[in-house]
């Protein structure tokens, strides 16, 4: 049932003997690596190469403060797997400790939130992408707009001379070119949002 568990939630536990040094991985902690279970040699070295760079000293610094202060400690890093694929994982340490209260294993889990962080970032370039709307929205589209009133309010004073009308009408009509190309600039983020909302 455990196995069955972490495979349908997408996470794996796993142990350190910190006496021996032996690593032992739950089978679907091996797949969200990559491996079928049991096909890497687990180490505190293979482990660590499967660290993305920047992440490494995340990763020690958080096993040192479960060992040193805490008896558990979160920790988010990423990974790149067998094939390499980044991962982003988030992990909880447990530290357990003889009648001295010496550390002597460390365990955990590990759950692939690589689905989770995609969405959240495609979130946020949505609402980047609405804001930039609702600005063009508010500011660009009133100039133009309110420019196209005031001139329809003097051709309405002009009425019966032709030749001020005549004189009014680019003006009003480069206001109304200007304002089709903000709404079409408008529509073209639009649809570019669209598909990842639907999505």
């Amino acid at each position: 049932m455990m196995r069955e568990a972490e495979q349908l939630a997408h996470f794996g536990s796993w142990q350190v003997d910190l006496v021996t040094g032996k690593h032992k991985w739950s089978d679907e902690t091996y797949r969200i690596f990559g491996y079928e279970p049991g096909g890497l040699q687990v180490t505190d070295e293979t482990f660590l190469d499967h660290i993305h760079e920047e992440d490494r000293p995340v990763v020690k610094n958080a096993i040192d403060e479960a060992v040193l202060r805490h008896d558990s400690h979160p920790c988010e890093f990423r990974i790149k797997d067998k094939f390499g694929k980044i991962k982003h994982i988030l992990s909880s340490i447990l530290v357990k400790r003889d009648h001295k209260k010496k550390p002597i294993q460390l365990s955990g889990f590990d759950l692939d939130i690589t689905h989770q962080k995609r969405q959240n970032e495609e979130l946020a370039l949505q609402n980047k992408q609405l804001i930039e709307i609702a600005w063009i929205q508010s500011h660009e589209v009133r100039g133009p707009l309110a420019r196209i009133m005031g001139l329809i309010n003097l051709v309405e004073g002009q009425q019966g001379k032709e030749a001020n009308v005549k004189e009014l009408l680019k003006p009003i009509l480069d206001s109304a070119y200007e304002l089709d190309q903000i709404i079409r600039k408008i529509v073209k983020k639009t649809e570019a949002i669209e598909p990842k909302i639907t999505s």
